[in-house]
């Protein structure tokens, strides 16, 4: 891939990183609405015409599945009724970030600018959070409040940029490259990014955002000492410093956290939205009837919304043929990537995709976003890691045998 193309796909990378944060100030400064993701398929097409099919260096298998899922969600909008043909558009972008995600990760040779370009947009994002929820210039940062109630008295739940727990996706990549980091001074810069993080999260009052970016600070640090064998200055320094922050503050993180403690504390509220959802799926998944796209229609009728998981939520759209396609391109390459880990066969960049990766599988089994690009993106860059780790099993194999040879002949 030439030069100019690895900029067309660092530009198509930025502007899925950070769609949530240009469509809002789009809304606030030029209240104009404008679907900034709709600009990925452009870009695509133009690095496809500079270097051809060739640069998608990726195994038939991935292709046959993508293909196999595309057929079911065309047979979604010949089938259901409040399908239109717009849904190929949806579609394209979503198929458009995967392809994004791959391009970049496969042909990334600098991880530092991985992590550069990581800590800028999730450090934006936590600023303009912050801004918002402060109240500060309330035109240029709106804020909206949407009511809910414990039983006993309605409280407020601000939404800012994205759908509160939408949030969780735009953090995840600043959470994720904390271990990483090598370097003392953005070092610092990101424990005060995900400190900020976090207290977004606790005023959003999201329960799965703080549960996985949680687990990706955990499981981070914990990747970090597994692969190293050895637990480094960083994975000292931070707890200490989360520790003193925590006794120094604690009234204040409480105070932030008392409503996001009452959610969690009502499990009834969503929990049982996502076991309902899922229960759904295995109650029809063996039907034969169902194996074409039904769409959402019986569902709302029964539970009144939407189903709370992208693997049912893929089986209405697009019929068994997209469950097929999300198992095979979403699931199955996080299961070989998480075998490279164990064997620590894998560089830094490959945990730290393998940690978004996994993260966003746990909030997609929550969610309802089948045509969501972030989703998408992240599969698209564990497919992309994967083959690299691959290729260079495959390089490793190849060099034996010829060592392997030379001595033979001396």
């Amino acid at each position: 891939m030439d030069k100019a193309s690895r900029y067309i796909v660092v530009t198509a990378l930025v502007l899925v990183l950070s769609d949530a944060l240009i469509t809002y100030f789009l809304k606030s400064v030029a209240e104009a609405v404008f679907p900034i993701n709709a600009i990925l398929p452009l870009l695509l097409i133009l690095v496809l015409l500079r270097n051809g099919m060739g640069v998608l260096k990726m195994p038939f298998l991935y292709w046959f599945f993508l293909v196999l899922g595309i057929v079911g969600f065309t047979f979604g909008v010949a089938l259901i009724p409040d399908v239109g043909y717009y849904r190929f558009l949806s579609l394209g972008a979503a198929l458009s970030a995967f392809f994004v995600g791959y391009l970049f990760f496969y042909w990334q040779k600098d991880g530092d600018a991985v992590l550069r370009v990581f800590i800028l947009i999730g450090c934006l994002y936590v600023l303009v959070c912050i801004v918002a929820l402060s109240g500060l210039y309330p035109e240029l940062f709106p804020v909206i409040n949407a009511a809910w109630s414990d039983g006993r008295e309605v409280h407020a739940r601000p939404e800012v940029m994205a759908d509160q727990n939408f949030q969780a996706f735009y953090f995840l990549p600043l959470v994720a490259v904390l271990p990483f980091v090598k370097r003392a001074i953005p070092f610092i810069i990101v424990v005060i990014g995900v400190i900020g993080a976090f207290y977004i999260v606790f005023r959003l009052q999201t329960r799965s955002g703080f549960i996985v970016l949680a687990w990706v600070l955990v499981f981070g640090w914990l990747s970090r000492i597994w692969i190293d064998r050895k637990i480094s200055w960083r994975g000292t320094l931070f707890p200490i410093i989360s520790s003193v922050f925590l006794v120094v503050y604690s009234e204040k993180v409480l105070e932030a956290a008392n409503l996001l403690i009452i959610r969690m504390s009502d499990v009834g509220s969503g929990g049982l939205g996502r076991i309902d959802s899922t229960l759904y799926l295995l109650s029809r998944v063996l039907d034969v009837n169902w194996w074409v796209p039904q769409g959402n229609a019986e569902f709302i009728k029964s539970y009144g919304d939407l189903p709370h998981s992208n693997i049912t939520a893929m089986f209405m759209e697009g019929g068994v043929l997209a469950l097929i396609m999300w198992i095979m391109i979403f699931l199955y390459p996080l299961i070989r990537l998480m075998a490279f880990f164990v064997s620590r066969n894998i560089d830094d960049l490959g945990v730290l995709v393998l940690l978004v990766g996994l993260a966003s599988m746990i909030l997609q089994l929550t969610l309802n976003v089948p045509f969501y690009e972030q989703v998408w993106l992240w599969a698209g860059s564990v497919v992309a890691i994967l083959q690299r780790c691959n290729d260079k099993r495959a390089h490793l194999c190849v060099e034996n045998m010829r060592g392997a040879c030379r001595n033979g002949g001396a």
